[in-house]
This record gives C-alpha cells, structure tokens and sequence, in this order.
C-alpha cells in the first residue's frame, strides 16, 4: 500500500516539474536527487565501517552537476582536481592516521563520480528537447524494463544472471525486462515521439534497458559490498532514492551517447 501511495503521489509531480519545470527547474530537482542519493550512499559507508569523507562527497556532488547544466567540461576537470587535492590533504586537517587514507580517497570519489556524472547526464537530456519527452522516454524504458523484469523473474526466473552479486536476478527476467523496455520505446514512437523511426525508439529503447539493468547489478554489488539490504528509507515501500533511480544512473547516459553518436 504505502508503495501505491508514494507513486500516486509522486508521479504526477514529477511529470509536471519535468514537463513545465523545463532545464532550470530540472536542474534543481536533480541537484536534490544528487543530495539525497549522496547521503545514502554516506549513510552506508558509515554503517558498514568503511572510510568515506563526510565533508566532501556532498558538496563535490553538488558542484560536479554545474558543469553539465552550463556545458562546461572544462570546469568538470578543475572541481575533480579540486576534490582530488582535497581527498590528499583531508587527513592533514581533520586528522586520523594515513592507513585509510586511499580507501577514503576511492570510496568518495567513486560516490561522487558514480552520482554526479550519471545525473549529470540526465540534465544534458533535458536540455536536448524542450518538452522533456527524451527524459520521459529514459524513464519508462528503464522503469518498465525493471518491473518487467521482476515480474518475469518472479515467475519464470530459473538461471541466474549474477548469482554473487543478485541471486534474486535471473537470465529469465533480464529477458522480460528487455522486453518491457522494447514496449515502452515502441509506444512512445506512436505516442509522443513520431518524430524519431520506429527502428531508433527500438534501438534505444533496448540500450536505455540493457544500460538500466546493469545499473541495477552495479548497485546491488555496491550494497552487498555494505551489507546493506536497501540504500535508505526515503520513499516508503520502495526503499531509498538510490534504489529507484540506479537504473537511471547508467541508462540517461547511454541514451545521450546513443543520441550524439548516432541520431545527430
């Protein structure tokens, strides 16, 4: 019940502020997104006992989405130095011993490059089109994938796809979840998108879920490295943010690269 209520809920506020927000409004939302995915990630390190900067991973996350909002890569390359010399001389001013020093220093820049860089990615979508129909389309061809999947998992899942890192995930509904993915693309070329072929909804639609589901895989290897059974509890009956957009994190990418590389 409380996972029918928070979709209802949030659903529709979340079509309108992509829709009517358009790219500043969509940039703030995804800075909150970036904000709160960072502070589950911060959350499970701590409760696991593994090194991460508590200073740093937040407002470097932040900052690291400026640059895909203002197109400015040049500027992505000086914040990630800024945060590297940063991560070097954290043990000088906030003390503790040198032994965790590297493990600290990868666990937060893994943080921030795996949140900001992926969300960043969004932004450049939505500034590709100005009704935010690309964005929509990254959305239900990773969200239907997933819940394709499960459902065809639950049911018909034998062989399992990764069995070390999800068990749960088989061969089965990776299949289904392709499939889902395949339908959204297919709908929304006979519905919002006409103006892309049949073939490139096809096409990137089974990108967008090839993408989602190993994003999927990336964080569940990410919690089972912290014995974390879900990233937060942000969003009742679904877990935490991370949890539902970790799809997204790899699937708004590679929709971006398939749309520079190959429709342009």
């Amino acid at each position: 019940m409380q996972r029918i209520i928070s979709s209802v809920v949030g659903a529709p506020l979340l079509i309108g502020v992509i829709y009517f927000g358009g790219t500043q409004t969509f940039f703030w939302l995804t800075a909150v997104a970036a904000a709160l995915c960072a502070l589950e990630m911060k959350q499970m390190f701590n409760l696991a006992g593994k090194p991460l900067s508590p200073h740093l991973v937040i407002p470097f996350t932040l900052f690291l989405l400026l640059p895909f909002y203002l197109e400015r890569y040049d500027l992505a390359v000086f914040l990630l130095f800024a945060l590297f010399l940063c991560l070097i001389f954290y043990k000088i001013f906030f003390g503790g011993g040198p032994s965790d020093s590297i493990p600290m220093a990868a666990n937060t820049l893994f943080t921030v490059i795996y949140i900001s860089f992926c969300l960043g990615f969004l932004i450049l979508v939505r500034k590709l089109d100005e009704t935010g129909y690309f964005v929509f389309f990254i959305l239900a061809a990773t969200w239907m994938g997933d819940t394709m999947a499960f459902y065809t998992g639950t049911h018909l899942g034998k062989r399992p796809i990764a069995p070390l890192v999800s068990p749960k995930k088989t061969v089965e509904g990776a299949m289904g979840g392709l499939a889902g993915s395949l339908i959204a693309g297919i709908l929304f070329h006979f519905t919002l998108l006409p103006s892309l072929t049949l073939f490139h909804c096809a096409m990137v639609a089974l990108v967008c879920g090839v993408f989602g589901q190993l994003g999927d895989l990336l964080e569940s290897m990410v919690k089972r490295e912290l014995g974390a059974k879900d990233s937060g509890t942000i969003l009742p009956g679904h877990g935490g943010l991370l949890d539902r957009i970790d799809g997204i994190l790899l699937s708004a990418p590679a929709f971006y690269v398939y749309y520079r590389m190959v429709l342009l």
